[in-house]
């Protein structure tokens, strides 16, 4: 076996395109326990920021959802900043270290927000919320381009994370590549770190992506970058 570096990029990528779609958009939705008191400019309530795991919303993103929420017409929120789900604006973040970076980017809109900052891992009850608005990403298809072009590691560990881990990505390589056990080692879904892979597995792995996407009307240049051709990695 061979260190396959950001090769490995490709099978995130592949397992990614099974398990979302290729034109899967990721919502970010944000909830508010009232109706905004428009006089007052304020909710009386907590403010719910309910993520899908984008794994390319960062805090450019964070800034332009709180200028939606400043033209809303939201200057104040009595109650807690709940964010809820896979909310991650930096790879160096936990979760809860997320949630508070998103307040930051809401104070500095000019948003004060007086509770608590929470983050979970679910909450049921947002069907009893009032939704503010929704920010959706690009399609998957698109982000595993720029992932693949630039070969951007946040990304990739974002991606291997929502589908479960390294493992989960090692398992869907065995039993839809046709690998073997020993082929194959997956420790960080980008290809940093120790992971493994024979040549023999390689080939196997880009034959399979290259038919799944045949039979999805793709082709691998619509998730990969053309040498010489496009920006990124390859380009000179």
């Amino acid at each position: 076996t061979f260190n396959p570096a950001s090769v490995m990029k490709l099978a995130t990528s592949f397992a990614a395109l099974a398990h979302f779609g290729p034109d899967y958009r990721f919502q970010t939705s944000v909830y508010g326990d009232s109706e905004l008191d428009a006089k007052r400019k304020s909710l009386s309530g907590s403010l719910y920021v309910q993520s899908q795991g984008n794994p390319v919303f960062g805090r450019k993103e964070a800034a332009a959802l709180s200028r939606s929420l400043i033209r809303r017409g939201l200057r104040n929120v009595e109650g807690d900043l709940v964010v809820i789900g896979p909310l991650s604006l930096d790879d160096r973040y936990t979760a809860l270290k997320s949630a508070e970076q998103l307040r930051r980017a809401l104070t500095r809109s000019g948003i004060a927000i007086k509770g608590k900052t929470l983050q979970l891992a679910d909450f049921p009850g947002l069907d009893s919320k009032v939704l503010y608005l929704k920010h959706t990403s690009d399609r998957l298809r698109d982000i595993l381009w720029e992932q693949n072009a630039h070969s951007i590691n946040e990304i990739a560990e974002r991606l291997g994370d929502l589908l479960g881990g390294s493992l989960v990505v090692q398992q869907f390589l065995i039993e839809n590549c046709g690998l073997e056990s020993q082929e194959i080692y997956v420790d960080r879904p980008s290809g940093l770190d120790y992971n493994r892979m024979t040549a023999r597995a390689a080939v196997k792995m880009i034959r399979a992506l290259y038919f799944w996407l045949n039979d999805h009307d793709m082709n691998l240049q619509d998730i990969m970058p053309v040498a010489g051709l496009y920006e990124g990695t390859l380009y000179g």
